[in-house]
């Protein structure tokens, strides 16, 4: 999605939020990752662990670890 549709739902979600610039480097634009991030308050962390899960990525991510 564009820089300015973006901010333009961005803008739409109530505060508090993180800076739009941060928002927008941390999604690339991605309307979806936007939605995600806002329903699990913000927390990046827990974007990437429910991506790692639903992509059934688990078992993959511990062996990066070993």
């Amino acid at each position: 999605m564009g820089r300015e549709g973006f901010e333009q739902l961005y803008k739409q979600l109530p505060d508090p939020k993180p800076s739009f610039e941060e928002v927008w480097r941390l999604t690339g634009g991605n309307p979806g990752m936007l939605v995600k991030l806002y329903q699990i308050r913000w927390s990046v962390d827990e974007v990437i662990k429910s991506i790692i899960t639903s992509k059934k990525l688990d078992t993959f991510t511990l062996t990066l670890y070993v």
